[in-house]
């Protein structure tokens, strides 16, 4: 629970894409006024809601999309400087009333990740793992530091691979993120093109998995 807290997506819906990356490499001073300002409010907001809900929660869930599928919007400078204070002030916020904090970005964000552990962030959801560098082997260095959820895709594995298949990847995917610290996943929502049998296998493979 929480307030839905997207920083990055909710300025740009302010301004418009092509105004506001414009604004972003010239003007980069007002955008992150234009963040601070944001999350003043997302926090004197999640005040009240985690003031009356926080007892009933285990975990704050916000976000917004930082990656592409084969690069952030930005550099990871700019994360540090612009967005990374909000993160950490909503993650502390969290903390304060006891609660595990889950950050949702897509794409290809691995030059963050270490960032988001400085932030406070306790669980990185999805990982997206056709997005360039999200290949569960290639997270395996931040294992013990931040869990995982996610990293069954629904670009391949889910919608055309086999059932043999997806368990299979769903094995090979807890054994390398986890079996500790990893969520089992879809690594986007379920849609139609992916069958049932799939999605069987799925979590017939996590729920068969042994320590």
């Amino acid at each position: 629970g929480g307030m839905w807290a997207s920083v990055f997506t909710a300025s740009r819906d302010m301004l418009g894409e092509e105004e506001y990356f414009i604004a972003l490499a010239e003007r980069p001073e007002f955008i992150a006024a234009l963040v601070r300002r944001l999350t003043d409010c997302y926090l004197a907001r999640n005040e009240a809601y985690l003031g009356a809900c926080a007892p009933f929660l285990d975990v704050y869930y916000f976000g917004s999309d930082f990656g592409t599928q084969t690069s952030m919007f930005m550099s990871p400078s700019l994360f540090r400087s612009i967005y990374a204070p909000s993160l950490k002030a909503l993650s502390a916020q969290a903390k304060r009333f006891g609660l595990k904090v889950m950050y949702h970005t897509c794409g290809a964000v691995v030059p963050i990740i270490d960032d988001l552990i400085a932030c406070g962030v306790d669980v990185l959801e999805p990982v997206q793992v056709n997005a360039a560098g999200m290949a569960p082997e290639a997270l395996t260095r931040f294992k013990g530091r931040i869990s995982f959820h996610g990293g069954i895709s629904t670009q391949t594995v889910l919608p055309y691979g086999t059932p043999e298949e997806v368990y299979e990847t769903t094995t090979r995917t807890i054994q390398t993120l986890g079996p500790l610290g990893y969520i089992v996943a879809p690594d986007q929502e379920l849609i139609g093109d992916i069958p049932l049998a799939n999605i069987a296998a799925m979590t017939r493979a996590a729920s068969e998995f042994k320590l």
